[in-house]
């Protein structure tokens, strides 16, 4: 699990050429950081003596991340995403547009599936 850690920072950031700019926490070096609540039920067990990469790795679940900074500021701050509702909006409308132009380029067409019979109920 640590390896696994590893490959998501330093690994991503030596994919793309970037370690010498990021991918840890170095003096001199833009370091996005994420910061986990960890009294939710599938992490606080884990805790006392447990190895934190493991944890990160193998326990935490996206709503346990408490904030983010992506270089010095918020993206998430206690819980919620931190985004101007404007420029949200003017990312949906960029992907919904490379979407429709990678469907036109590549001949794509979209088309319904009809779903099969489903139970009355679920058990689990």
């Amino acid at each position: 699990t640590r390896d696994a850690l590893y490959w998501a920072t330093m690994g991503g950031a030596k994919a793309f050429g970037l370690d010498k700019k990021t991918g840890s926490i170095t003096p001199g070096k833009q370091a996005d950081l994420v910061m986990f609540d960890c009294r939710g039920m599938n992490i606080f067990p884990a805790l006392p003596g447990g190895n934190a990469a493991h944890i990160v790795v193998m326990y935490a679940e996206t709503s346990d991340i408490e904030n983010v900074l992506v270089a010095g500021k918020f993206a998430k701050r206690e819980g919620k995403l931190v985004f101007d509702a404007q420029r949200l909006a003017g990312l949906q409308d960029e992907l919904l547009a490379s979407r429709l132009r990678m469907f036109e380029e590549g001949k794509f067409k979209s088309r319904p599936v009809e779903r099969g019979p489903q139970p009355e109920a679920f058990f689990l």
